[in-house]
This record gives structure tokens, sequence and C-alpha cells, in this order.
């Protein structure tokens, strides 16, 4: 199997197959990793910035519901003849991201 070079400093744990040695009770697995170690480990690396970019998205999105409903508890919730439930603005929020999501989707999802 060709090793890619892609993250250098990963690969200098590698030990080719055939150097490992399967008698040897005292070999250290820290110290001793396949390609397909390294290989999952680079796949677990890749998601960090999903990782990091949704705990920003989820942190916004709480502080903007928890914002809007302490706001329109203060406010009037009568509109003529209706009344208004201090949580109903939150609809207008998910409903702006999904057709934001939508909308993106549909300019950047397809080549």
């Amino acid at each position: 199997m060709g090793v890619p070079y892609d993250v250098g400093m990963l690969y200098k744990t590698i030990v080719a197959q055939g150097d490992f040695v399967d008698h040897d009770l005292n070999s250290n697995p820290w110290k001793l990793c396949t390609v397909t170690r390294v290989e999952e480990v680079k796949m677990m690396a890749w998601l960090n910035p999903i990782w990091a970019t949704t705990i920003l998205f989820w942190t916004t999105y709480a502080q903007m519901i928890t914002f809007s409903v302490e706001q329109a508890a203060t406010m009037e919730p009568n509109v003529g003849k209706f009344k208004i439930p201090a949580g109903s603005p939150t609809v207008f929020f998910v409903s702006a991201i999904l057709i934001t999501m939508a909308d993106s989707s549909c300019h950047y999802g397809r080549n």
C-alpha cells in the first residue's frame, strides 16, 4: 500500500508490517503504528474544523433563541385579537436558517 504524505508528522510513527514482531510481548503499541492506524487518526483530525464550526453555530443559536424568548416575554403579546406566545418568534429564526441552508445548498452544493 502506498503511503500518502499529506500529514508528514504522523507518518514518522509507521512501522512496516514485516518489522512488527508478534512474539515480542513487551512491544509498546503507543510506539508502533500501522498505516491503517495513522489513516484513522487523520480521518479524526479532519473532523476537528467541522466540530469547531458546529460548536460556534450552536452557541450562537442558543443565545439567539434565548434572547428572543426573553425579549418576547417582555413585549405586549396581543396583536389584534391574537395572543402570541413568547416562544413563537423562534419560528422565524428556525425558518430563516432552513431557507438559508436550502438556498446555499442549491448554489454551492452542485458543481
